[in-house]
């Protein structure tokens, strides 16, 4: 899913929502009028940064590759969130959903898009190979 503004809905990549905001709720009775609306370019592009706001939503691509070992960091705060990669930040200052942390790891071949017009699309990419996910250790921090 695209949950930022022009970001790809595809990648290796960093991202939050938190669609149970109050803000976020308040663009629900609104849905039926603007999933059809925002397939107008137009449209989108001046109310799509709104309702993204407040969905607390923002996201970022990982560059580089991802068959080679990597240090994946999340900090954690009241209001933001960090991400960093090998100690590089790679998306900085997005909204921290509210609850605790939840964090999913996956690789797989199938694919979803939604898109804010209200396309659909799904499906199963062929694999000319085997694939795999490796994780050497996951390690919880507290900074309180």
């Amino acid at each position: 899913m695209a949950l930022a503004y022009d970001a790809p809905g595809w990648g290796w990549k960093a991202a939050v929502i938190d669609a149970s905001r109050l803000a976020g709720l308040r663009w629900l009775p609104l849905a039926p009028v603007l999933v059809p609306a925002m397939r107008c370019r137009a449209i989108y592009r001046r109310l799509w940064p709104h309702v993204q706001r407040d969905l607390g939503s923002a996201e970022a691509r990982v560059a580089g590759e991802m068959t080679a070992w990597r240090r994946y960091e999340i900090v954690w705060g009241d209001r933001e969130a960090d991400f960093l990669v090998d100690g590089e930040p790679v998306l900085q200052g997005a909204p921290s959903p509210r609850g605790p942390l939840g964090l999913v790891i996956w690789i797989d071949n199938q694919y979803l898009i939604v898109h804010p017009a209200g396309r659909l699309r799904h499906g199963i990419l062929p694999l000319p190979h085997d694939q795999w996910l490796e994780l050497d250790a996951v390690a919880l921090q507290s900074t309180i």
